[in-house]
């Protein structure tokens, strides 16, 4: 009888276990995430590079939100910290893709 007494709960656990916490569609009750529409990352690529004397490279800037979507008009600036090399231009705004 002991035995039964245990093998039966262990089934109950083991199904209350399977059955909660599960994923699901969501409904209107969801959060609208982080920080929608501001600012959050900013990436830019390339994120090495090398260039091979007198030619140039071209470096693109996206800013993200928290939910990693595109934020557009972001003014971004750009310093070279190097002792060689130039930027012909230092400032620039995000377009619709970040």
């Amino acid at each position: 009888m002991k035995k039964i007494v245990i093998v039966l709960a262990l089934i109950a656990l083991s199904l209350g276990s399977f059955s909660c916490g599960g994923g699901g569609a969501g409904g209107p009750n969801v959060p609208p995430g982080e920080n929608p529409g501001i600012p959050s990352v900013v990436q830019l690529l390339p994120s090495t590079f090398i260039a091979q004397t007198n030619s140039f490279i071209t470096l693109n800037t996206k800013v993200l939100d928290g939910n990693g979507i595109p934020v557009a008009n972001i003014p971004v600036i750009y310093t070279n910290l190097s002792s060689i090399g130039t930027l012909s231009a230092t400032s620039a705004n995000t377009n619709s893709l970040g």
